[in-house]
This record gives structure tokens, sequence and C-alpha cells, in this order.
């Protein structure tokens, strides 16, 4: 019996020497494609936390004080992203700070002493809830006096007391509300009306970017005595710890940033420990360049909020000289008290500059 001859790759073959012999597989019976499965609807596929009435969603997003959970999935986003829910949750957030210093007008915690036993410590509330909430471009000015009106209604209607506020309590620190008792002062507030309690924020912010066309009549001597009272007041409508969005900082063209920042400022927001001197000086650089560029007014009140936060206290002795400059060279004709008292504030700080 012959053998199977064996074919090796690169052996030459004898002449007359047969191939190998090739066995071929037995081709299999031509079987129908199977049917692709259904893909499964968006109803079918959701979780069941996706399932919840938005009541008990709400609350579990209350609880959590996490905002990332409106981006664990598109349905989830759609339930927490109406109105009624952001005011709900915004309240929510600043609600226990503002329990606890409703009323309240004192200095400014980075610079005054610890004296005033009887003003409390605005530590109420989640630094960080308030900060992932305060970083999003839909909490704008006029989003957060929509939660803060509803917010004093409320306690009006529901009868609560005034928290810590007496009969000296304001709204607004340009001008003392008539001595009453903060109750009865929110009391004459209505959402729907033509007075609400975010009123009393327009008044100090017409009258802090106001502050330069008051040097043009007589007014002017009051120029120095409110720009200082902004700088050493406040109320205590955030958490001591809760961050300012840098943005704010750097936005040199935007009116409702300008808005939301003073209105942080004016609530006790201070510079985060991270948000160092190279930040500020940024800060200050860009606002210097957008008053080169013509911005004038505005660019002057973001450096007052700069300012009014303190942040030259914490600039290196040639950095405060180089601002210095700056304000010379931003306006050398100018007949403005701002640019002025901003320089006479760095001078206070480096009594040997020139």
């Amino acid at each position: 019996m012959k053998l199977t001859p064996v074919k090796i790759p690169g052996k030459r073959r004898r002449k007359g020497e047969s191939g190998a012999v090739i066995t071929q597989k037995k081709a299999k019976p031509a079987t129908p494609r199977s049917r692709p499965r259904p893909k499964k609807s968006a109803e079918e596929t959701a979780s069941y936390l996706e399932h919840m009435p938005l009541e008990i969603l709400e609350r579990i997003f209350w609880f959590s004080e996490n905002v990332n959970l409106t981006r664990a999935s598109p349905r989830i986003g759609r339930l927490l992203s109406g109105l009624p829910t952001r005011q709900a949750t915004f309240i929510n957030a600043f609600r226990p700070t503002w329990d606890a210093c409703l009323g309240i007008v004192g200095p400014r915690r980075d610079i005054a002493p610890p004296l005033l036993a009887n003003i409390p410590e605005p530590h109420e509330g989640s630094p960080e809830y308030q900060s992932d909430i305060l970083a999003h471009s839909w909490a704008d000015i006029d989003f957060i006096l929509s939660c803060w009106d509803r917010y004093i209604v409320r306690r009006a209607r529901w009868g609560l007391p005034g928290g810590h506020a007496s009969t000296t309590s304001r709204f607004h620190i340009y001008q003392p509300s008539s001595p009453q008792e903060v109750t009865e002062t929110m009391e004459k507030y209505s959402v729907d009306g033509d007075t609400r309690p975010s009123h009393d924020f327009w008044v100090d912010y017409r009258v802090f970017r106001d502050l330069e066309t008051w040097e043009q009549d007589d007014r002017r001597d009051e120029v120095d005595s409110f720009f200082a009272q902004f700088q050493s007041d406040t109320f205590y409508h955030v958490n001591a710890n809760a961050r300012i969005p840098e943005k704010l900082l750097f936005s040199t063209d935007n009116e409702n940033d300008l808005q939301k920042l003073f209105w942080l400022v004016r609530g006790g927001a201070n510079l985060a420990t991270d948000q160092d001197w190279e930040l500020t000086q940024e800060a200050f650089h860009a606002a210097i360049k957008a008053g080169i560029q013509g911005h004038g007014q505005f660019s002057y009140s973001l450096i007052g909020i700069l300012f009014i936060l303190g942040a030259p206290r914490n600039w290196p002795e040639h950095v405060r000289f180089e601002a210095h400059i700056a304000l010379q060279d931003l306006d050398p004709d100018s007949e403005l008290g701002g640019l002025r008292r901003y320089q006479h504030y760095l001078d206070s700080l480096e009594p040997h500059m020139n």
C-alpha cells in the first residue's frame, strides 16, 4: 500500500512524483440568517431611578446634594431641569444660611475682628452644594433673585419669625429700611406685585454702579463713605466657604455676570484659599485691559469688587506697585473718584509707594 504523499512547502517533487492529496472540507448546507433582535425602547431600558415620580426624585436629589445627578441620564436630566425644580433646589441649598442670618448686616468676615459674638457665623448649609449650583450658567442673577423673593414671601405667609433680625434690620446696605420688624417688612412684599424683596438688591447695585457719576454732582462728598460701606458691610447670604466662580472675576463685558458677582460679594462671599494673588492679579489685568479698550465704568466696577474682596492685601509689593502704575495709565486725566480711591488704598498698604 502506497503512503500518502505529504506536500512540504519549499521541497521540490521528483520527476513523475504525484502531488499531495488535498482533502476538501464538506460545505455546510446554507442556513437562513437569524433575524436581529428588536431593540428595546428607552422606556424598557430605563433604570429604577428613572421610573420614579418627580416628587420622589426631587427629594433624592436634594438629600444627596449632588448636582451631578442631573447628568446620570438624559431622562433624569429632563425631569430635574424644570424651572420649579431648579428654584426649589436653589432654595433648599441656601435656606439653612438664610434662616440662620436673615436680616443681618455686619462686617465682612475676612477683615473684621472676631469680637461680635451676637452675629452668627454663616456656616449653615453645604458650601460645596452652594458652590456647585452657583457654577451653573442657569443660576443667573434673575434666577437667584426670584428664589430669594419666593423664600421671603413663603416665610411671611407661614408666619415664621425673622431669625436674628431686629428692628434695625434692613434688606439693603445703602438705605436702611424704616425701623420695623423684618416680618412686618416681608408681609408687604408679593412676588406678583410691583414691590419685591429683591428690589433692595437693585438699590445697592445701582448705587454701586453709579458711584462714579456722583463725582460730577452734589453727592461727591458721599462717595468715599458709601464705597467704604460696601467694602466693610455685608449680608450673610452664602456659606462662608462657598466659592466664587472664577469666570465671574474675568467677565469684563457682561453686566449679568457683574450683577451675580456683586450679589455674592454683597452676600458675604470671600475668595477661596486656592484663589491666590496670581489669580486676582490676572483678573485685575483683564479689567485694566477692558478699561483701556473703552469699557470704562464697567471696568472700574469690576476693579472695585476686587478691592472690596481685599485682593490687593495679598499681592506682593512689586505687584501692588505695578497695579498703582496701571491705574495711573488707565486714565491719567480722570476726575473720577474710583481710580483715586483704588490708588489711595494701594498707598495705605504700601506707605512708601510713590
